[in-house]
């Protein structure tokens, strides 16, 4: 038998206990269990760990069964860039060009933005934030999350990035972040240094409440309008991020996922967990 007590995060020990107790009943790669890492394939830093943790157990075999069926899979494609899994990290490969764009993380590529055809912005499950440039032919990355001037004042998973488009130059963005345990879910990038974006008092009032925020869009017309999706609801802040309010107006307290704003009929659109899609005219 398999033993049974992962360590990690607790959500991360949930998925993989789950997950080895499905290997010490059946002890091959039957459908469940390849039902099982399929669905924790899509989450990089969790299918590692899982790996990671059949080897330690001397499940090398199940281990290369594993890999021969999953991983040629760990490849993604955001607009004309596709981002792939190696063994040192990620890279990001243009559609149609040679060149690599190199992406020096160990951690799992989680959020992706494009501010233009030059320029994107990446955010790790690790908390790393990167930002990737076009030059001649190629493309060069940096760092951006342990800025000199100010660096991104928490850890974890980057759960969505947008550009801030007041910014002509398109060096700023706002980022949020999944998991509890600190309510300064939004930070801003200036170009320089990051800042906390969560309200005067984060978790008091005017502040994000302490829970998950899973998406983040800033109004283009109306750049200092931004709305998070929480896992309690959409919140909106009308002052770039210095207090917020919930925006209710008859959406279920239920996890939203994503929001988006329709570019030329002015709707703000939520996607909730299990209730639906809503919208809203700006």
């Amino acid at each position: 038998m398999f033993a049974r007590q992962v360590e990690g995060q607790p959500w991360i020990e949930y998925a993989l206990n789950a997950t080895v107790q499905v290997i010490n009943q059946e002890r091959n790669l039957s459908p469940r269990l390849a039902a099982m890492i399929q669905s924790l394939e899509s989450d990089p830093p969790v299918y590692r760990a899982l790996l990671d943790y059949l080897e330690k157990q001397d499940a090398r075999k199940l281990v290369e069964r594993i890999r021969r069926r999953f991983d040629s899979r760990r490849v993604y494609w955001v607009g004309g860039v596709q981002i792939k899994e190696t063994a040192t990290g990620y890279e990001a490969l243009e559609l149609g060009r040679p060149n690599v764009i190199p992406l020096p993380t160990a951690d799992g590529v989680y959020s992706l933005a494009f501010a233009s055809a030059s320029r994107f912005f990446v955010g790790t499950a690790g908390g790393e934030v990167y930002q990737g440039d076009r030059s001649g032919t190629g493309w060069n990355t940096k760092r951006l999350d342990n800025a000199v001037a100010g660096v991104l004042g928490v850890t974890g998973l980057v759960s969505d990035i947008a550009i801030d488009w007041s910014d002509a130059t398109l060096s700023s963005i706002y980022v949020t972040f999944g998991g509890v345990g600190d309510s300064r879910q939004v930070w801003h990038f200036d170009g320089t240094r990051w800042d906390v974006r969560s309200g005067p008092l984060a978790g008091g009032p005017g502040g994000l409440m302490n829970v998950e925020h899973n998406a983040i869009v800033v109004d283009r017309l109306n750049p200092t309008n931004i709305y998070v999706g929480a896992d309690i609801g959409v919140w909106h802040s009308s002052d770039s991020g210095q207090s917020w309010e919930p925006l209710s107006n008859g959406l279920p307290d239920a996890p939203v996922f994503d929001v988006q704003i329709h570019p030329t009929r002015r709707l703000l659109r939520a996607s909730t967990h299990g209730r639906g899609l809503y919208e809203i005219p700006l």
